[in-house]
C-alpha cells in the first residue's frame, strides 16, 4: 500500500474534467485508489465518488493506492494530479 498527502493546485479544484482524467488513470490498473479529504474517504471509482468530496484549490488530500500494480497506478495518479493544474 502506498499512502501520500498531495495538494491540489488546479484553480478550480477537482471538478468534472480532472475527475474524469483521474478515473481514466485508475481504470488502467488493477489497484484500489482512495482519497481522504476533510475526514471523508472515498474510493476513486466514479465521478460522483470524487466530486462529493468537494476538493478545492489548495486542498490537501491523502492518496492511497493498494494492489498488485500500485506503483504504476500511483505514478499515473500523481502525474494526472500534476497535469490537472492546467485544466480549467
Amino acid at each position: 500500500m502506498i499512502k501520500e498527502e498531495v495538494v491540489i493546485n488546479n484553480n478550480l479544484g477537482i471538478h468534472l474534467r480532472p475527475a474524469s482524467e483521474l478515473i481514466n488513470s485508475v481504470k488502467q490498473g488493477n489497484s484500489t485508489v482512495s482519497f481522504i479529504h476533510n475526514g471523508q474517504t472515498s474510493q476513486v471509482v466514479s465521478l460522483l465518488s470524487i466530486l462529493k468530496l468537494g476538493i478545492e484549490k489548495g486542498s490537501p488530500i491523502t492518496l492511497i493506492v493498494d494492489g498488485p500494480d500500485e506503483e504504476m497506478v500511483f505514478a499515473k495518479i500523481k502525474t494526472c494530479i500534476g497535469a490537472c493544474s492546467h485544466l480549467k
